[in-house]
């Protein structure tokens, strides 16, 4: 197991991430065990299997599946057991008369879209981006939610109410700025401890309980995940900045 070091600050300050969520992320441990990542789907299915008979309650697959793969078969399987929530990305974005974003969707793929409990679409304009988080835009002209917000409504167990100046969710009340963006500074939430792929494939039951009840962030965070500029000359890897937008959206008021 491994703890990133925004848990590590936060935990000195004695605070933690929310206690429904849970983090299972490609390590450079899983690449050095199963190989050069990406890795067979066949492995994400495996570790979705053992997360369902843990009694996990839902996946958000924070990877792109657009384009297919031999194990999708496997992988959609797996994905259909649970209540999982896959990502999509927006192409040829722009920012329409209503503010939103407008783009097109890619992915995921036919073969596995049907065994999804929902889409969300993962894009941040850079203009603020430590202060709000995405949550609606127009894509294939229809509203779809971010995926961070699919995922703060899993942990808040309710569903997400949105007028044209506010985000509701829970006792939770956001500012919206006009252009479907909360306003929430997440740069200092907590990313909760990460398990790698291999600690759920070879664990045991006793270990596996954890994730009982949880909804559990499957994504990287090996020392090549791709990073992002966060302020102060600061850098984060993209799905730690993802786990604190969902920390700060389903935090306790």
């Amino acid at each position: 197991m491994w703890v990133g070091p925004a848990a590590a600050r936060v935990a000195e300050a004695g605070a933690g991430p929310p206690s429904g969520l849970e983090f299972v992320a490609v390590t450079d441990e899983d690449i050095a065990h199963f190989g050069d990542f990406p890795f067979s789907r066949a492995i994400s299915a495996t570790v979705i299997h053992r997360l369902a008979q843990a009694g996990a309650r839902s996946i958000v697959y924070k990877f792109f599946v657009d384009e297919p793969r031999d194990a999708d078969a496997q992988l959609a399987t797996a994905l259909a057991r649970i209540p999982s929530f896959l990502q999509i990305d927006l192409a040829d974005v722009v920012e329409g008369p209503d503010g939103l974003m407008h783009g097109s969707a890619v992915g995921p793929n036919s073969r596995l879209a049907p065994a999804a409990a929902g889409f969300g679409f993962v894009h941040q304009r850079a203009a603020g981006a430590e202060e709000s988080i995405e949550v609606q835009a127009q894509v294939n002209g229809r509203t779809v939610q971010s995926l961070s917000l699919l995922a703060a409504q899993e942990l808040v167990r309710a569903k997400a109410v949105i007028t044209p100046s506010e985000l509701r969710l829970g006792p939770r009340r956001f500012v919206l700025d006009g252009k479907g963006q909360a306003r929430c500074f997440h740069a200092q939430q907590p990313v909760p401890e990460g398990h790698s792929f291999r600690s759920v494939v070879d664990g045991s039951r006793r270990f596996l309980a954890r994730f009982r009840d949880k909804v559990v962030v499957i994504g990287h965070m090996a020392s090549n995940t791709p990073r992002l500029a966060v302020g102060q000359g600061r850098e984060l890897p993209v799905h730690a900045i993802f786990l604190q937008q969902v920390a700060c959206l389903a935090a306790s008021p």
